[in-house]
């Protein structure tokens, strides 16, 4: 919970800051210009992040995750408001749906791509974290839905390591459904799940180890 509250603290301050600098402007900033205006900014991120519990060590790093969950926070609200996804109805088709989320993603790019800027990301990472944002979504709904699936809550304490993989095989293919869908609703490409779903896997698996290799170094 700290470290979340430093993250959210060093990218509301960042985009206070480059807000209130791009307001000044006679004209809109380009990228460029905001690259600037982050770099004015770092200081008072930095302060912001420090004073609510992060680790000075580890900004830049946390700098980028806030600005993809800018990008992503950003890009699913534009999405979820869009009229071709507002018009949507209980029975509308897959492809009506597709279309739909397609058009919406498309229209909320800009607004995706200047959330990710303003809170600190490079202009040049926008592609990446893109595709990173939506490997985190699969992720997301892909880890509540395995957690919560009968299979894997009703694991006894004395399953065997093959029960319990399994049960996760079976949480996994009922969950693939579901995860897809947000995947959609996030604007990603669904044909391209399976590689959204690989990327989650390695993201996720990397975090976790530098997560657990921290926590052993702070033990020291």
């Amino acid at each position: 919970k700290r470290e979340k509250a430093a993250v959210d603290g060093l990218r509301e301050s960042m985009v206070a800051c480059v807000k209130e600098k791009a307001e000044a402007e006679t004209s809109k900033p380009d990228a460029k210009k905001l690259r600037t205006f982050q770099k004015e900014c770092d200081t008072r991120a930095k302060e912001s992040f420090v004073n609510t519990g992060g680790d000075m060590e580890e900004y830049e790093v946390k700098k980028k995750a806030a600005a993809v969950e800018a990008l992503k926070d950003t890009k699913e609200a534009k999405i979820k408001t869009h009229s071709a996804v507002a018009n949507l109805t209980d029975s509308s088709t897959d492809a009506e749906k597709r279309a739909a989320y397609k058009a919406a993603a498309k229209a909320a790019e800009d607004d995706a791509k200047n959330a990710f800027l303003e809170s600190g990301g490079d202009e040049d990472d926008f592609k990446r974290e893109k595709q990173r944002a939506e490997a985190k979504v699969v992720a997301s709904s892909m880890g509540a839905c395995i957690r919560e699936h009968a299979a894997v809550t009703g694991l006894a304490s004395t399953a065997t390591t093959t029960d319990k993989h399994d049960a996760y095989k079976t949480a996994q293919k009922a969950c693939t459904a579901e995860a897809k869908e947000a995947l959609m609703k996030a604007g990603g490409d669904v044909d391209a799940f399976a590689e959204k779903r690989e990327k989650a896997a390695v993201d996720g698996l990397r975090e976790s180890m530098v997560a657990c290799v921290k926590e052993k170094a702070e033990a020291e």
